[in-house]
């Protein structure tokens, strides 16, 4: 779910995007450790480009740091594990000072 605008992906919508996309590198869940002056958190999602291209620019107001990414050869698997950790840490779920697309994917660990 796009935290700004409220849209909802599902993951074969996803994966049709990843298929048509010229930037495709692989299906992959990453954990990011954001940073500020004033805030500490982890931001778990999912990309079909690097993650480092997915976050080019200032797509994050937060300094970060990529921590995980965990490789899938397929969409539904890379979904499920996103989703596996969302519930896993969902009593840790954080919400950052600044909104941004995918702060609600955010904890505190």
């Amino acid at each position: 779910k796009d935290s700004l605008n409220g849209s909802v992906w599902s993951y074969s919508k996803w994966e049709e995007q990843a298929n048509n996309s010229k930037n495709f590198d692989s299906f992959k869940v990453y954990i990011l450790k954001c940073t500020s002056k004033d805030e500490f958190f982890y931001k778990i999602g999912k990309t079909f480009t690097t993650t480092t291209k997915r976050y080019y620019g200032n797509k994050i107001p937060y300094n970060y740091k990529i921590t995980n990414e965990f490789i899938f050869n397929k969409a539904i698997d890379c979904c499920k594990f996103e989703k596996q950790l969302h519930s896993f840490f969902k009593d840790k779920s954080y919400k950052p000072n600044i909104k941004f697309n995918g702060s609600n994917e955010c904890f505190k660990i």
